[in-house]
């Protein structure tokens, strides 16, 4: 017998005994045979991963693009009390008392193993085989690690203040507001934006659950977020996971509260045209560009002032010294097809003419 058929054999027993709903999916998984096992994995996780390399480099922007953070931000996670918990919380297993002291030393993953491994899983959409072959675990310990992971993680960010999801008060709006008013005069008020993001699901044999998360403009199954972001990047508010069939303006419901009951009048956040900007409990709080057959002004100057307005709300000058400057420089020799697939500001304006 060999070591798959051996493994599969060991796999249906534990599923017999198996009370818990992801024990259960974990052996569907083995039976299909979409898993790794430890002959096909790095011998040592804590040592000679694929995950160690990028790790052990240090460099800010390999962090980034593999688990969101830069390498400041992941170590004082680690430092906030993630490592901490990790050392001395026994992962929670059914045959281990809850009270149990961890055994560290058999470990497959130290605390910076765990960390770079919750956030891959929250960072991208790949499978939990790719997450194998990245950090040499079998599929059981796997989920057990992503599991424990998320639980320590959500603890740590909740003690961590710069964590915090937190809607500016009193002074602050100035402040936020004075931040764009040095790159856009015109845009007096702005103390942020939002937006929406759409992240992509498997779709469930449920059909409620797959109306539900169905995006008919964009033929996807999706679950929405909203993020409003502050003037220095950071987020004042979110709502997370709402069904993808909604529009944004229903997802948004939530910071439509805070924009109507907690923002000074004056104050407002920039948005695309997805948003409504006149409905009576938020008038005043979003902007939006004007869109195509938006109704101008009479008076010619009104008309250029609104103009200058909208210009401001889509372009910042910095554009022109980068990956913009060949639709400002070279315009004339480019091919209508590189104009159309490289513009990406003149949709935005409308031309006040005499």
């Amino acid at each position: 017998m060999d070591d798959i058929e051996w493994e599969i054999m060991r796999q249906n027993e534990e599923a017999e005994e198996a009370e818990d709903e992801d024990t259960k999916l974990q052996v569907v998984a083995v039976r299909l045979l979409t898993y790794l096992t430890r002959p096909e994995l790095q011998p040592n996780p804590c040592e000679e991963s694929v995950w160690q390399r990028p790790y052990h480099s240090e460099n800010d922007c390999a962090f980034i693009m593999i688990m969101g953070l830069n390498v400041s931000a992941f170590d004082q996670i680690l430092m906030a009390g993630f490592e901490e918990s990790w050392n001395t919380m026994p992962i929670p297993r059914n045959d281990v008392a809850g009270t149990a002291a961890p055994c560290i030393y058999r470990q497959s993953l130290d605390a910076a193993g765990a960390l770079g491994l919750v956030l891959h899983f929250l960072g991208s959409t790949m499978s939990e085989v790719s997450l194998q072959q990245i950090f040499a675990l079998i599929l059981t310990t796997t989920s057990q690690y992503i599991n424990f992971s998320l639980s320590i993680l959500l603890s740590t960010l909740r003690g961590i203040q710069d964590a915090g999801v937190i809607w500016p008060e009193g002074d602050k709006f100035e402040e936020l507001t004075d931040l764009v008013i040095a790159w856009h005069p015109l845009l007096t008020g702005v103390f942020g934006t939002m937006d929406g993001l759409n992240l992509a699901v498997q779709v469930l044999k449920d059909q409620e659950i797959k109306n539900a998360t169905y995006n008919v403009w964009l033929h996807e199954h999706f679950v929405s977020c909203m993020l409003a972001f502050a003037s220095h990047g950071t987020v004042i508010a979110c709502k997370l996971n709402a069904p993808g069939s909604w529009h944004d303006s229903q997802v948004a419901h939530p910071i439509y509260e805070k924009l109507q009951t907690a923002t000074p009048e004056g104050y407002y956040l920039v948005t695309n045209t997805a948003f409504p900007c006149g409905t009576s409990q938020i008038e005043g709080h979003i902007c939006a560009p004007m869109t195509q057959g938006h109704h101008l002004p009479a008076d010619l100057t009104e008309g250029r002032n609104l103009e200058q307005f909208d210009r401001q709300l889509v372009y910042m000058p910095i554009w022109k010294a980068n990956e913009q400057e060949e639709i400002w420089e070279s315009f004339k020799n480019m091919l209508f097809s590189e104009q159309k697939a490289k513009d990406r500001v003149s949709q935005f304006h409308l031309m006040y003419s005499t």
